[in-house]
């Protein structure tokens, strides 16, 4: 391909008693080039701003930010909106919903010419997020990847730097929150920074919170606009330019939850919360947060906050019963459906209710959930009204159920099998229950469709019911990941959406009913399908920065 491209303008020239002169004037029109892409991931809803850096990017006429017609950006082949100033050095464009790792596709029309410039697998898009812990140098691991996958592309990774001295706790929290992802837990550096146990990763960069905080990190959720860290640590540290003067210490004392803006740190209420946080859940105006904690209005291991006000999770007790909160241990696990709170834990009683490890409050009173789980409950989910509990629960070889579990018909029943090892998380998705923590076998299988269980597994079942239930490994990017602490969505997920059924047919259809798209052979679908068509199978990719 020529690295530039030459106009010719032809002139006629008349002169009076002189004979007719024809001349020309040449144009040098170079091709662009592109330099750096940021961010390098997005969600696969799309709407975030994308900025391409490079020489050449622009007409001369759009060079002095007027409005220009001139550039066309695609991601994937899906067109990218230019937005704001343009320049010869830099555009920007608003990223289109897809999902995948996509090429960048940037066209430069002028003068009747087309300059264009591809860059592959510039772009990915993402709709689920895993972090944990590896095997063999204890990093910190943070992955991107594709619940429905389109399976065109190779994984690459992106692993934070060795964590130390905490390196064996790796990360432990995830949330995405204004075009970043938060990751946090035990480590104090990435990429030879410091962080102090929680940072913000744009694609490109990894960037600290202020000073951090003082102590382990174990929960990330996003409430009134705001990220919600709780955990261990007992106070937050601003940078020099957040202190309001020079005599300024930039410490806050907020106990184990703090708030964070985007841009500076907070405190929910008007008094730190003294004790530790190990797990959070937004449910509308109202955030619940639970751990290891007793203090007036926050009674027994657990807490709602809603406008300005905390207050403690009540029922009505027995005589001589404590009716708020829970007791006998701690709230490790926390999971909302409707007006229905479920805790999960190491407690033994619930507002004065006996309960082994895991309740339920209706918003007035406590409920036990039939026998419970001789285990502690780590992770909790709804998914179409149904409650999933996870942990290290069913260890005996008579139990009923082996770390993961449904409850039905008012009762714990297992779920196809079980898997061998502990649970720490689980996420509800579409018509999916995406599952991690230390095991390598589901159902008694070590391998699945060629994919090997390493601590990650996706369970999906047919909403319509013609389709039978069924167990996926993750694919993961690298060997050496171990120990699955936490999986996310990339962004607020409905797990209400139907699972509608697309065209089937050999290898791509045509269409996805609507419900997705199809770019180059390869089809995206909205949802997750086990037949012919979109489906190929779950994968987690990550990025190598």
């Amino acid at each position: 391909m020529p690295l530039f491209l030459l106009h010719f303008y032809f002139h006629d020239l008349t002169v009076t008693g002189v004979q007719e002169v024809q001349t020309f004037v040449i144009r040098v029109h170079p091709r662009p080039k592109i330099i750096s892409i940021h961010p390098a991931i997005g969600p696969r809803d799309g709407g975030i701003l994308l900025t391409v850096k490079g020489s050449n990017l622009a007409p001369e006429t759009c060079r002095e930010g007027t409005e220009c017609h001139g550039i066309h950006v695609n991601i994937g082949g899906i067109s990218c909106p230019i937005e704001g100033a343009v320049s010869s050095e830099q555009i920007t464009c608003r990223t289109p919903p897809g999902l995948g790792r996509h090429g960048l596709y940037l066209n430069v029309v002028e003068d009747n010419l087309n300059r264009s410039v591809e860059v592959p697998y510039a772009f990915v898009q993402h709709d689920i997020i895993l972090g944990g812990l590896t095997t063999e140098t204890n990093e910190g691991f943070v992955a991107y990847g594709f619940g429905v996958s389109n399976g065109s592309t190779q994984p690459s990774s992106f692993v934070f730097e060795k964590f130390h001295p905490l390196s064996e706790k790796g990360v432990r929290a995830i949330a995405a929150y204004k075009s970043k992802t938060y990751v946090a837990g035990g480590f104090l550096q990435t990429k030879g920074s410091s962080a102090n146990y929680i940072a913000a990763f744009d694609g490109t960069a990894v960037t600290p919170l202020g000073s951090g905080v003082d102590g382990l990190v174990n929960a990330l959720a996003i409430f009134d606009g705001m990220l919600i860290v709780g955990g261990s640590f007992t106070k937050v540290i601003k940078q020099p330019s957040e202190r309001l003067a020079w005599f300024s210490t930039g410490v806050m004392r907020t106990g184990g939850l703090a708030s964070w803006n985007g841009s500076e740190w907070g405190m929910l209420g008007s008094q730190p919360l003294r004790g530790i946080i190990t797990s959070i859940e937004a449910n509308g105006s109202v955030l619940f947060v639970g751990g290891r904690f007793n203090e007036e209005g926050r009674k027994n291991n657990l807490a709602m906050f809603k406008g300005s006000t905390w207050s403690s999770v009540c029922g009505f007790a027995l005589a001589g019963q404590d009716e708020c909160g829970v007791t006998g241990g701690e709230v490790l696990a926390i999971a909302t459906f409707g007006e229905n709170l479920y805790v999960g834990g190491s407690f033994i009683r619930a507002g004065g209710v006996p309960a082994a490890r895991i309740a339920r409050w209706d918003g007035a009173g406590w409920f036990s959930m039939s026998s419970g789980f001789d285990g502690d409950v780590h992770a909790l989910a709804t998914l179409d009204g149904i409650v999933y509990a996870a942990g290290v629960f069913g260890e005996r070889v008579d139990s009923p159920f082996s770390y993961l579990a449904q409850f039905r018909l008012g009762t714990w029943q297992s779920l196809q099998g079980g898997l061998n090892g502990p649970v720490f998380t689980l996420l509800a998705m579409h018509s999916c229950l995406y599952v991690g923590g230390a095991f390598d076998a589901v159902d008694g299988m070590s391998e699945i469709l060629g994919v090997a269980v390493r601590n990650a597994a996706r369970w999906c079942f047919d909403r319509t019911g013609r389709g039978a239930s069924s167990w996926r490994a993750i694919q993961l990017p690298r060997d050496d990941i171990g120990v699955c602490r936490v999986i996310k969505p990339s962004e607020q997920v409905d797990i209400l959406v139907p699972n509608y059924k697309v065209l089937k047919g050999s290898g791509c259809p045509n269409s996805c009913s609507g419900h997705g798209s199809c770019v180059a052979n390869n089809c995206i679908c909205a949802h997750v399908y086990d037949g012919e068509g979109c489906e190929i199978g779950p994968k987690a990719y990550a990025l190598d920065v």
